[in-house]
């Protein structure tokens, strides 16, 4: 005949701390996979931001190539375009061009866009050389 201790130790299941084990490790994994997916979505805004700036940048560059010698004004900045810049970009954030002469008819054309991401200021700057002669001419 068996006595209730011997049952008891025969029964399978689980236990109160394999249970809290087991919770506390599925807690842990949910855990990272949260954080992974919140990782993952900085990293896109941050590529997408980035993306917007440099094809912003590539733009007011190309304008200026195109523009004639004689049309692209001189200064620092030469023109300020913050107001073309997307409203999800995040605040404060500026755009200008600055156009400085390298020598009479060479002139340096320099687009700076800076924006924040949370609370870190980011910046890019792109350059280009305008020819009095031009591309081809």
């Amino acid at each position: 005949m068996q006595t209730w201790a011997t049952r008891y130790k025969n029964q399978s299941g689980f236990t109160l701390v394999e249970l809290v084990i087991t919770a506390t490790f599925v807690a842990a994994a949910g855990l990272a996979i949260v954080s992974l997916f919140i990782t993952i979505g900085k990293l896109s805004t941050q590529s997408r931001n980035l993306s917007i700036v440099t094809a912003i940048a590539e733009q007011k560059l190309e304008t200026y190539r195109n523009a004639p010698f004689t049309a692209i004004p001189l200064g620092t900045p030469a023109e300020n375009f913050t107001s073309s810049l997307p409203a999800n970009l995040g605040t404060p954030k500026s755009a200008v061009a600055n156009v400085t002469t390298v020598q009479s008819d060479l002139d340096k054309v320099e687009v700076v866009i800076t924006w924040f991401e949370g609370t870190k200021q980011k910046q890019i700057r792109m350059s280009t050389l305008v020819a009095k002669t031009g591309i081809n001419r």
